[in-house]
């Protein structure tokens, strides 16, 4: 599993994070991360009809400004073609 984020503006904290994910049921995944700034935590992500939804936990916080990306039911939608 990984992941990058950013601001809207390009400023701040824009971590890069990466970790081992394992399947937890028929429509979710379960992982563990560390990013690029040192921050570590778990999370999943889970089907849904219209995209995934995304629950990211930090447990060690290195970077405090980059807490704003972890949090629950964060939803991504598909793209459309």
């Amino acid at each position: 599993m990984s992941f990058d984020a950013v601001n809207n503006n390009g400023q701040g904290c824009a971590p890069e994070g990466q970790g081992m994910a394992t399947a937890s049921g028929k429509d979710k995944l379960q992982f563990t991360f560390r990013d690029n700034e040192g921050n570590a935590g778990s999370g999943t992500v889970t089907l849904a009809s219209d995209g995934v939804l995304l629950s990211l936990k930090a447990s060690k916080v290195v970077k405090a400004d980059c807490t704003k990306f972890y949090r629950e039911g964060i939803r991504l939608q598909r793209m459309k073609k």
